[in-house]
C-alpha cells in the first residue's frame, strides 16, 4: 500500500519541527526570549505553511493531526523545558512551576490520545509554553514585581480563551 506524499511529508513536517527547535536552542547567538518565540513560530511548518502548498493537507480539525501535533508539541516542549533548566537565569521556584505545568499539559495529552476527546486539552490547557516565554521575558526585560504578576494574569487568560476556541468550542 502507497502512502500519500502528503502523509509522508506531513509526518516530516513533524520531525523538521523538533530539529528546528533544537538548532534554535543550541545554535542560534540570541537571548532566550527570542529563541522561545521562533520555536513558538514553527509551529506554523506543520499546518500554515504546508497548506498553501497542498490543497490536500492534513486538516488541523482531524484527530490524526491533534494526537501528532501534541507529540510533536511534547517533545518540543520536553527539549525547551531542559534548556531552560540548564541555561536560564530564572529562578528556582520558576523553574519548578515550568516543570509542574509541563507535566500539567502532558497529562492532559495523554488523556486526550487515550479518550480521543479533544476536551482533555482544554482542561489541561498548554500554560507551559507562554508562561516559559513570559518568565523568560520578565527576566530579560527586567520587568517589576506587579507588571510581572500582570504579564503572568494576561497570559493566563489569554491562553484559557485559546484553549477554549481551539478546543472545547469548537468541536
Amino acid at each position: 500500500m502507497n502512502t500519500p506524499l502528503y502523509i509522508t511529508h506531513f509526518y516530516f513536517s513533524l520531525l523538521l519541527r523538533i530539529i528546528v527547535s533544537v538548532v534554535i536552542l543550541f545554535t542560534f547567538p540570541i537571548p532566550l526570549f527570542y529563541k522561545i518565540i521562533l520555536i513558538m513560530m514553527s509551529d506554523f511548518l506543520d499546518n500554515h505553511i504546508p497548506r498553501t502548498i497542498y490543497s490536500n493537507w492534513i486538516s488541523g480539525k482531524t484527530l490524526t493531526y491533534q494526537i501528532n501535533d501534541k507529540i510533536t508539541d511534547t517533545i518540543t516542549y520536553i527539549i525547551l523545558l531542559c534548556y531552560i533548566l540548564t541555561t536560564s537565569n530564572i529562578t528556582i521556584s520558576q523553574k519548578k512551576i515550568l516543570i509542574a505545568l509541563l507535566i500539567f499539559r502532558i497529562i492532559g495529552t495523554v488523556l486526550f490520545i487515550l479518550k480521543k476527546d479533544r476536551k482533555y486539552l482544554f482542561y489541561f490547557p498548554n500554560f507551559f509554553l507562554e508562561i516559559s516565554l513570559a518568565m523568560v521575558g520578565i527576566n530579560h526585560f527586567s520587568l517589576k514585581n506587579q507588571a510581572s504578576n500582570i504579564v503572568i494574569l494576561l497570559v493566563i487568560i489569554y491562553k484559557i480563551i485559546q484553549e477554549y476556541i481551539l478546543h472545547y468550542k469548537n468541536l
